[in-house]
């Protein structure tokens, strides 16, 4: 990895409240790791019924032996009936209103 990346970050973190920086896969490519340094948290998107369980187990294992630090996941396309006390059942708890999304 090139100084300059080092500098780049740097220098655009006293800029900004945020900076994200989009990469691939911590297990497709090597650069995804060697930035990890940087980066004082990582954040690994999702979804449901698509990513493989492998794919959310690495970046636990680089956690767990300390390569990786403030992991956390966003899940998306996640169904409405899974979710919630009884979810897919039909009862549950609160008020059931119709969604903005659902015409």
């Amino acid at each position: 990895m090139s100084k300059r990346v080092e500098e780049l970050l740097t220098e655009v973190s006293g800029l900004y409240d945020y900076v994200i920086v989009d990469t691939a896969l911590l297990m497709v490519v090597s650069d995804t790791l060697l930035l990890t340094p940087f980066a004082n948290h990582i954040i690994y998107v999702t979804r449901a019924g698509i990513t493989d369980e492998i794919a959310i187990k690495f970046p636990l294992d680089l956690r767990d032996s300390g390569k990786l630090k403030g992991v956390s996941f966003v899940v998306n396309d996640v169904s409405i009936d899974d979710l919630g006390y009884g979810g897919k059942y039909g009862y549950g708890y609160g008020k059931t209103s119709k969604k903005w999304w659902k015409f």
